[in-house]
């Protein structure tokens, strides 16, 4: 069996073990004013012992109650009291992540550099209840450091890698404030642990920043992370030594290489799957129609069975459904020019028209799929200073206001997209046949393409019944709809197509004017609760359309404010 890491006491009092004083109870049920009348009354009640030799205060900090802490220590609380295994109440509060209660007990004067029986900091108590708040707090405030090994070696990522907490994880690989070659007592480094546990994200992030030579890093019994995977016997665990192995074999001081073939491969495969299925549909003379419409109904299975993600430790995001949109388009230009246009030519008008369209689906689908749709950059700022971890701490702003990710205070109506791993501004939603966010900068230019897709379509579908009267003058014994899918099953599995999406994007279209003419995205919604005229919502329309400045944008933020919060 593999070493586990060494559990932590156990905190909570039980009837059979200590009958609990008044004090420990109003703790309990966070009732402040009850708390302040107990130690008014007795004020040796806030130096009480419990069991573990718990005092009060450790046990506030481990229940967060802020109200109580400032009456504990307004009454002479010991800041430093110890419990039986060495925790101070700064200790208590760190594995709860409360940065409120940390930066409070931290300028009180409780000694930040202290360490409990088993030579654990701050740093690990915070590892072990995986905040990343609390995390950047001690990081950026204090003196600790990240790679302070305790009593058995063990580092601050090897206890966020044992505990799983992978968005911890990813913090202490960012900017190299963890080093992953770090080794315990017993050689052990966090990619053994990841690799034990089977978390192929976390062993995926370890590998990216300490190279494929982390792989051949042996513990005290010989065994490299692949070993220890391989003695699991789960599916998940056969995932990772299938990964481990393939980038074992790989340069020991690079990064391993993304899955790039199966991202291009995934990419490509609806407009080669198309092209494929259209090309041999011509060998099947009369039946060409049946089996176009069922390789095609079998791409349209495939790919909506597809995840957000790829199949793969890297967790790249899926390009399926932008393959997908964009095959449908290209297709479509394809088949007007190859077919429909050669064949009715002279046609100037008609091939004009699509080619302007053409164009301009084209230019949009690819500033859509690469343009900034409005990342975040900075810190929310008040008169003119960038708010950072301190105003957490102080209350001026929301925990959750805090990015995880990218480590700055987020505004009002910004929100993290997982996906794109960045902070955009007025998101409206993620689209996944642009792989990318729809928010404030690219909003416009998504609802414009959205307008030109839909009248390529219609143009496409009646170009296509033009084609076919004139290809077909005299057909009197078959409709249109019959030729069409008989003979010419290319162009009809098109129009099908084109049927199907525009009825769908006229469903979006519908949402997103509904929300321009609120002046609200998808995302950052009253949900119905702001009442608007109908002069209003026109003016919002025009706003949207003629690029409203910021003035009136401000006085709109301000108006909503109050309902979206």
């Amino acid at each position: 069996m593999y070493p586990k890491q060494p559990s932590y006491s156990t905190y909570v009092q039980t009837p059979e073990q200590v009958i609990r004083s008044d004090l420990l109870q109003t703790i309990d049920q966070n009732q402040p004013h009850i708390c302040e009348e107990l130690i008014k009354a007795d004020p040796k009640r806030v130096h009480e012992i419990g069991w573990n030799n718990l005092t009060p205060l450790h046990q506030v900090c481990l229940r967060g109650n802020l109200g109580i802490l400032q009456i504990l220590l307004r009454n002479g609380a010991k800041l430093d009291a110890r419990s039986s295994f060495g925790e101070t109440p700064l200790h208590y509060a760190c594995r709860r992540g409360d940065v409120r209660i940390i930066h409070i007990l931290i300028k009180a004067g409780s000694d930040v550099t202290a360490i409990d029986k088993q030579s654990r900091t701050c740093m690990h108590f915070v590892a072990s209840g995986g905040s990343v708040v609390a995390m950047h707090y001690l990081g950026t405030q204090t003196q600790l450091s990240y790679d302070a090994k305790d009593g058995v070696g063990d580092t601050a990522l090897h206890l966020a890698c044992f505990h799983r907490h992978f968005y911890l994880v990813n913090y202490l690989l960012r900017k190299g404030r963890s080093d992953p070659k770090q080794q315990n007592i017993k050689g052990i480094t966090a990619l053994h642990i990841a690799a034990q546990m089977g978390n192929s994200e976390i062993v995926w992030k370890l590998l990216v920043v300490g190279h494929c030579g982390l792989l051949h890093i042996k513990d005290e019994t010989g065994d490299t992370p692949v070993d220890v995977a391989r003695k699991e016997m789960t599916s998940r665990h056969k995932e990772v030594v299938e990964a481990l192995r393939y980038y074992s074999s790989q340069d020991p001081h690079t990064a391993p290489a993304g899955p790039k073939f199966t991202w291009y491969s995934l990419l490509l495969l609806p407009f080669m799957w198309s092209g494929l299925v259209f090309y041999l549909s011509s060998y099947f003379n009369s039946h060409a129609g049946y089996f176009a419409l069922i390789m095609l109904i079998t791409l349209v299975v495939i790919v909506g069975r597809q995840s957000h993600r790829i199949h793969h430790a890297s967790r790249w995001p899926n390009p399926v459904h932008l393959g997908a949109f964009a095959a449908g388009i290209l297709h479509c230009i394809i088949a007007a020019y190859g077919r429909i246009i050669a064949s009715m030519w002279p046609c100037y008008f008609t091939g004009l028209a699509v080619m302007a369209l053409s164009v301009s689906c084209l230019y949009y689908l690819y500033y859509l799929s690469h343009g900034d749709p409005g990342i975040l950059k900075h810190s929310k700022t008040i008169n003119g200073r960038s708010l950072t971890i301190v105003d957490v701490a102080l209350g001026r702003c929301k925990e959750e206001h805090f990015c995880i990710y990218t480590e700055v205070i987020k505004p009002d109506k910004t929100k993290f997209c997982r996906l794109c791993e960045r902070v955009v501004v007025g998101l409206d939603h993620h689209c996944l046949f642009i792989m990318n966010c729809v928010a404030e900068k690219n909003h416009r230019s998504f609802v414009i393409f959205i307008f030109n897709v839909m009248t390529l379509q219609v143009f496409f579908v009646f170009e296509s019944y033009l084609y076919v009267t004139s290809v077909y003058p005299n057909s009197v014994t078959e409709s249109y709809f019959s030729i069409l899918f008989h003979y010419e099953p290319w162009i009809f599995n098109l129009c099908l197509l084109c049927v199907f999406a525009f009825v769908w994007e006229c469903t979006l279209m519908y949402v997103q004017l509904g929300s321009i003419m609120k002046g609200e995205t998808a995302y950052f919604s009253t949900h119905g609760h702001l009442t608007l005229t109908w002069k209003e919502r026109l003016n919002n329309i025009l706003k949207f359309f003629l690029k409203s400045n910021k003035r009136d944008k401000e006085r709109y933020l301000s108006k909503t404010s109050l309902l979206l919060t």
